[in-house]
């Protein structure tokens, strides 16, 4: 996760670095006369890491320009090791009581 405008300007540099890299690398392996599936095979995980990093640059510029995601639910469902805030309230017997059940 990028945290602020260093590590951005950083994510960018890499960005372009890690796209000349797979184009490199590509045109190796193509060299060696690999068919497209092991060259797939080869560059998927380098695009995956290459996609990630572009989605967090481009998380942070959303950020940046004030575009945030839809909040659906700020808080969390109860569950037996989370009670609700009537849980909460009630006797820790009888929590521990709702805990067993």
């Amino acid at each position: 996760m990028i945290r602020n405008e260093s590590e951005y300007r950083a994510a960018i540099g890499r960005l372009a670095e890690e796209k000349k890299r797979i184009a490199r690398r590509k045109a190796e392996l193509q060299k060696m006369h690999l068919s497209p599936q092991e060259v797939k095979r080869v560059i998927d995980p380098m695009r995956s890491f290459h996609l990630q990093l572009q989605e967090e640059v481009e998380g942070y510029e959303r950020l940046k320009r004030g575009e945030f995601e839809e909040l659906r639910n700020l808080r969390a469902r109860p569950t037996a090791d989370r009670p609700s805030h009537r849980a909460r309230d009630q006797p820790a017997s009888a929590c521990r009581k709702a805990r067993r059940a």
